[in-house]
């Protein structure tokens, strides 16, 4: 049986990829249409889940804890993509990321949360690793810093995320895949009325639908691995896991786009690495 480390950083490793194709998507579509079709491809998705995972009782505050994660989560992913597609990925990423990290381990505290002093070092490393990995260098000819618009987009983004973290936590898990189900009803509903009301298209144009489609079956992929991490692991621990998904992103634009790695970047995947190691090793 996979343990619920393994699961949080497959998570990770799924919304990596996505957050990846998704940007690519939405530089050719606006982000509400591609947020719109992610959420409709994760619903048709879910529906088998739902009936495989494993449930015996679900209540009405399961499914309102996953319709209020996916408000959240939805709203975070939207500005990812955008940051992702429109180059404010340098200033936006290195908050988000930080951000998600901190909240769940905030709340997993208060809700009772105690990481060993083994664990508690690598999740300090965790946050670390986070902000150097996605860090970005400034260029030697710029001397300006990030605007307060984009600061503002990226606590939101990140506050967002972790929010989506701790609130599907709060579901049971006899529940199975229902919160799940539920978060993605919200979350379509949620940009069709925003396409509605600022008359924004709800679907990508067709080249952009393949690209769009495959992240919203990565998107889905993720969350389910995180809720079946955090059904058997401590939020704090799993929330720091699986705010990794920078490492596959940049993975993957260091081999497809040919972005370069500084040497920040670099001591930052050494630094998750031994964050990993001290969090998953007793």
């Amino acid at each position: 049986m996979i343990g619920p480390y393994a699961l949080a950083l497959m998570a990770s490793a799924a919304a990596g990829v996505g957050d990846f194709v998704g940007g690519l998507a939405t530089r050719r579509a606006g982000a509400i249409a591609v947020m719109f079709l992610v959420q409709c491809v994760a619903i048709v998705v879910l529906i088998p889940t739902v009936v495989l995972f494993p449930m015996t009782s679900v209540g009405a505050s399961d499914v309102l804890w996953g319709a209020a994660a996916g408000i959240t989560g939805s709203i975070g992913l939207a500005l990812l993509y955008h940051g992702l597609a429109f180059g404010l990925m340098s200033a936006v990423a290195p908050v988000t990321a930080v951000t998600a990290a901190a909240v769940p381990v905030l709340a997993g505290a208060l809700l009772g949360d105690r990481p060993s002093f083994q664990q508690a070092i690598g999740v300090a490393l965790a946050i670390v690793a986070i902000g150097l990995i996605t860090s970005a260098p400034r260029p030697s000819t710029s001397t300006t810093h990030i605007t307060s618009k984009q600061f503002g987009a990226a606590v939101t983004a990140g506050t967002m995320f972790g929010l989506f973290f701790v609130l599907l936590s709060f579901a049971e898990p006899a529940s199975g895949a229902w919160p799940l189900l539920a978060s993605r009803i919200a979350g379509a509903a949620l940009f069709g009325v925003l396409g509605i009301a600022t008359r924004a298209t709800l679907w990508p144009t067709r080249g952009a639908i393949p690209i769009a489609a495959t992240a919203g079956v990565l998107d889905v992929t993720a969350t389910v691995f995180f809720l079946a991490a955090v059904y058997s692991g401590p939020l704090t621990l799993v929330a720091v896991l699986a705010s990794f998904y920078p490492v596959t992103t940049l993975l993957l634009a260091r081999t497809f786009l040919g972005e370069r790695f500084p040497r920040t970047r670099v001591a930052g995947l050494g630094f998750a690495a031994l964050a990993i190691w001290l969090i998953v090793t007793p």
